[in-house]
C-alpha cells in the first residue's frame, strides 16, 4: 500500500511538473514582440491626440524593425491615413496599396481601399479615371461595409467634375435612399443643387436647397449654393 501510494505521489507530481512546464511555456512572451508592441501602443496614443509626426516615427521604426509583425496591418492603415491628413497622398497611397495587396481579409483593407481611391482623386485631374474604378471595386467588394456610402458619393461628386451631371444626380439620390443617416448626406445634397442647376432643372435645384437650409441652416455648404446659384 505504502509503495502505491508513493508510486502515484511520483506520478502527481512528474504531472505536476509537465503543466508547470507548459504554463510557463504559454506564458512566455518575446522580448521583440514587447517592443513592437510598446512603439504599437504609444502610437496609437500619439494618433488618438493628433500627433501624426510621432505617429509616423514610431510606426515606421515598426515596420522596419517587425515587417511581418501582426500589427503591421493595422500600421500601414495608420501610416496612410497619417500621410493623407498631411497632403502628402502619394505617400498615403503607398502605405494604402501594400495593406490592399498583402492583407486583403483584414479587417482595415476596406476602409483602406476607399482612402486608397481618395488619394488617387486628389493625385489626378479629370476624367478621374483610376480612381473612378476604385470606388466601384470597393462598391462591389464590400457591398455590407460603411464604405459605400462614402464610394457612391465620391463617384457622384466625380461624375459632377467631369460634366456628367445626369450620373451625377443619378448616383447621388440613390446614395439618399440608400443610406438616408450617412455622414455623406450633407455633400450629396449640396451637389445635387449644383447638378440640378447645371441641367437647367431650376425647381430640382431649389427643392434640394430647401432640404439643405431646412436639414443644415449654418453651413457654409447652404451659404454657398445660395450666393452661387442666387437661390431666393
Amino acid at each position: 500500500m505504502v509503495v502505491k501510494i508513493k508510486k502515484n505521489i511520483s506520478v502527481i507530481i512528474a504531472t505536476l511538473t509537465v503543466i508547470s512546464f507548459y504554463i510557463s511555456s504559454c506564458a512566455y512572451v518575446p522580448e521583440d514582440s514587447l517592443d513592437a508592441e510598446k512603439l504599437y501602443q504609444a502610437a496609437i496614443i500619439s494618433y488618438d491626440s493628433g500627433d501624426c509626426v510621432d505617429v509616423i516615427t514610431k510606426l515606421d521604426e515598426l515596420l522596419k524593425l517587425y515587417p511581418d509583425d501582426y500589427r503591421a496591418p493595422s500600421s500601414h492603415y495608420h501610416l496612410g491615413k497619417c500621410w493623407y491628413k498631411r497632403d502628402d497622398f502619394q505617400t498615403a497611397l503607398d502605405h494604402f496599396y501594400k495593406l490592399i495587396e498583402r492583407w486583403p481579409l483584414n479587417s482595415k483593407t476596406p476602409d483602406a481601399h476607399f482612402y486608397y481611391g481618395k488619394c488617387q482623386y486628389n493625385l489626378t485631374v479629370s476624367p478621374y479615371d483610376e480612381a473612378m474604378k476604385t470606388f466601384s471595386e470597393v462598391i462591389e467588394l464590400y457591398p455590407e461595409h460603411t464604405v459605400v456610402a462614402g464610394s457612391m458619393f465620391y463617384i457622384g461628386k466625380l461624375h459632377y467634375l467631369n460634366g456628367n451631371y445626369r450620373e451625377s444626380v443619378t448616383q447621388l439620390e440613390s446614395l439618399l435612399t440608400s443610406f438616408p443617416d450617412s455622414s455623406y448626406r450633407k455633400l450629396s445634397i449640396y451637389y445635387l443643387v449644383k447638378g440640378y442647376a447645371k441641367l437647367g432643372d431650376c425647381i430640382k435645384s431649389y427643392q434640394y436647397y430647401e432640404t439643405l437650409l431646412q436639414d443644415y441652416p449654418n453651413s457654409n455648404y447652404t451659404l454657398w449654393a445660395l450666393d452661387k446659384y442666387n437661390l431666393y
